[in-house]
């Protein structure tokens, strides 16, 4: 049923959970250069569905966006969308507002949309705003045939709503809002502001980052690629801050390690691999070739460290996990699926999960740092942050270095005009 008018809106009213579906102007368009022309809503107990026209060339009522946000606020109605990260730039008013994505991935299972119109994206490539001028009719009844498909599907969610109480949820949550605000950041590249979008629900915990056929997470440094990405500010530069020997840092603070504070893990275990009291260039790079190797390897102690306490006591967590089929993630309380890994596979998918759990909140503390400045952070790809940096904002540089080093971390930092053409700086 198609809603026309605010007093039909009361229609929604009779149960209090529904999923929402907001339809953009054009799908080709990220989130935050997009307004919604429609929202689908579907009850998933009694299946009754409405779609609502916002800004669509068949609408003829008077319901605008505000009125749906005002009216599942007043009747405190809880609302779950297919990606709370992009119905932000848009739903952002909603109280009860939560991700479907989301409940279902901490359930250890997965939910999938499928693109409903393809056939009108290719048809009518060359026009803009192409869901404005798809018939409502037909819209609703794509929508319609697709939840009807989905039943098995919701009749999970019930059970799975509860998540929404636990910690695990929470934090979760508010990594779809520090996502949301890199997202809107964007990142400029050839004078225009480019947007990525970032998928946090990996087996891993490891985000991707993909749009517009642009893999940001991988954009490639043998070629100029990286060359055509900047600063925005006429008086800026681009600041990319990369962690030093993250996994074998994160687990000697994970394992309680001793090491020697002012250098780096790589510089430690090579004193202990060479036996020196300091290494050379070709040691070091050698150091943290031997370090992969002994973490990674399939030995849980090669022999050939055996004697070293951080490579005793990371065997000895690697036991651990030897018979565990699920793995509580350490700091957002994730209990991830392990069942028939090989430990390596366990202890790989540990450490990455660790490593983003980490860098999570490391990106929430920049965003809340960087919100009253005009810098911002633009991208993050595992152990680097890049921020877009405005001279305006004066010494940030070093704030921001203590800020990551936080928690016995360290950091390097390089500069550039562009992303390619960095210096090392410390």
């Amino acid at each position: 049923m198609i809603l026309d008018n605010i007093q039909q809106l009361n229609q929604i009213n009779e149960y209090d959970t529904w999923v929402i579906n907001p339809i953009y102007l054009d799908n080709r368009y990220h989130a935050v250069e997009n307004r919604i022309s429609c929202l689908y809503i579907v009850n998933t107990i009694h299946w009754d569905d409405f779609l609502i026209p916002i800004e669509h060339t068949e609408k003829h009522g008077d319901i605008q966006l505000e009125n749906v946000i005002n009216y599942l606020n007043e009747n405190e109605i809880i609302s779950i969308v297919h990606d709370k990260k992009s119905a932000l730039n848009h739903l952002l008013g909603i109280n009860n507002l939560y991700d479907l994505q989301l409940l279902y991935y901490l359930n250890n299972d997965e939910w999938h949309f499928d693109e409903l119109f393809n056939d009108y994206y290719h048809r009518w490539d060359k026009f803009s705003k192409i869901n404005t001028m798809i018939p409502l009719s037909i819209i609703y009844d794509r929508f319609n045939e697709f939840y009807g498909k989905k039943e098995k599907e919701f009749d999970k969610l019930t059970g799975y709503k509860e998540i929404t109480t636990k910690e695990s949820y929470k934090n979760y949550d508010e990594v779809i809002k520090t996502f949301y605000e890199v997202e809107k950041n964007g990142i400029c590249k050839d004078n225009h502001i480019k947007y990525t979008q970032y998928y946090i629900y990996t087996s891993t915990g490891r985000p991707s980052n993909r749009f517009g056929g642009v893999n940001y997470a991988a954009l490639n440094k043998s070629d100029d690629t990286r060359k055509h990405y900047t600063s925005r500010f006429e008086n800026g530069a681009l600041y990319l801050y990369d962690y030093q020997a993250f996994h074998p840092t994160i687990l000697s603070n994970y394992l309680k390690i001793g090491r020697p504070e002012g250098i780096s893990v790589h510089e430690w275990l090579g004193r202990k691999y060479f036996e020196v009291n300091e290494l050379t260039d070709e040691q070091y790079k050698d150091s943290k070739k031997k370090t992969f190797f002994y973490l990674y390897g399939d030995d849980i102690l090669h022999e050939d460290v055996e004697d070293i306490e951080f490579f005793q006591k990371v065997a000895e967590f690697k036991r651990t996990l030897e018979r565990k089929d699920v793995i509580e993630t350490p700091i957002f309380k994730r209990m991830m699926n392990v069942e028939n890994m090989s430990l390596s596979k366990k202890f790989n998918y540990f450490l990455q999960c660790f490593e983003s759990e980490i860098n999570f909140v490391k990106m929430k503390q920049l965003n809340k740092y960087l919100r009253k400045k005009e810098s911002k952070l633009v991208l993050y790809t595992y152990d680097s942050f890049l921020i877009d940096y405005n001279e305006n904002d004066g010494n940030i540089v070093n704030d921001i270095q203590k800020l990551l080093e936080r928690g016995n971390f360290s950091v390097t930092i390089e500069k550039g005009n562009n992303y390619k053409d960095m210096q090392k700086i410390v």
